[in-house]
């Protein structure tokens, strides 16, 4: 059981519940225009359910490497800024120990009692360094001594994640339209039993994502409910529009 909460500990701490319910949110959305864009258009829905399935799994592979692409630079970005520091630290040591004095004197600390603080600091340059870095950029700093195949893995877990949950949620609902074709439903019933399983989930995962903010449930509910009915309604008019282009032309 012990290790089963530290488990979960380090899996949020370490970003995998973000990577987990955005990734799923944004498969969503991007399914919900698809529907909607295909009923708008009157696609046919093996045509509508064959495009999906595979624009969804490319897009959940494209998300999953952005992810891992994005997160490795913000890595080497914090890195090349830690070294920055560093050089500026050893060849400006006043200059910089006076800039962190001043910094907590803004803030209400005595001068005194900063200079004592900071001269304290100051011995460790790594602890100085990362509390620069901190002060200046607002995020923590990879330490030289953390295990950089740990991080890798991490970062790679994290894309896995949101490649997984991408694809996984985004494919709902195309599988909701297989199954109006299977039993034999109009196709307008299928599209709306689509889009009726889509905001159901998308309201579970919207559930699931206020516990990464501080908005309130009727915040998170109505944001989310809107963003999906914008763009699948944007989505449905452009279908529209682009089958009486096809059909005009013809």
């Amino acid at each position: 059981m012990y290790k089963l909460v530290s488990f979960c500990v380090f899996f949020r701490a370490s970003g995998g519940t973000r990577a987990l319910l955005f990734g799923g949110y944004d498969g969503l959305v991007l399914a919900i225009c698809m529907v909607a864009g295909c009923a708008g258009g009157g696609l046919p829905l093996l045509t509508a359910t064959t495009l999906g399935t595979a624009a969804t799994a490319a897009r959940a592979i494209s998300v999953g490497m952005n992810e891992l692409l994005s997160a490795r630079a913000h890595r080497q970005y914090l890195e090349s800024a830690r070294r920055r520091e560093m050089w500026e630290f050893q060849h400006f040591r006043d200059r910089e120990i006076h800039q962190m004095t001043s910094r907590f004197v803004s803030r209400g600390m005595q001068r005194k009692e900063a200079e004592l603080v900071v001269s304290q600091m100051a011995q460790c340059e790594r602890l100085f360094v990362g509390l620069m870095v901190v002060e200046e950029l607002g995020c923590r700093v990879p330490d030289v001594d953390e295990d950089s195949h740990h991080s890798q893995l991490m970062m790679w877990a994290d894309a896995l994640l949101m490649m997984v949950s991408f694809a996984f949620c985004g494919l709902f609902p195309f599988a909701a339209l297989w199954f109006g074709m299977e039993c034999h439903l109009s196709d307008s019933a299928s599209y709306r039993l689509s889009i009726v399983v889509s905001f159901v989930l998308l309201l579970v995962v919207s559930l699931l994502k206020k516990t990464l903010s501080t908005a309130s449930l009727l915040h998170a509910l109505t944001e989310s409910i809107a963003l999906g009915a914008g763009c699948a309604a944007v989505a449905f008019a452009l279908g529209s529009l682009g089958a009486q282009f096809v059909t005009w032309g013809e």
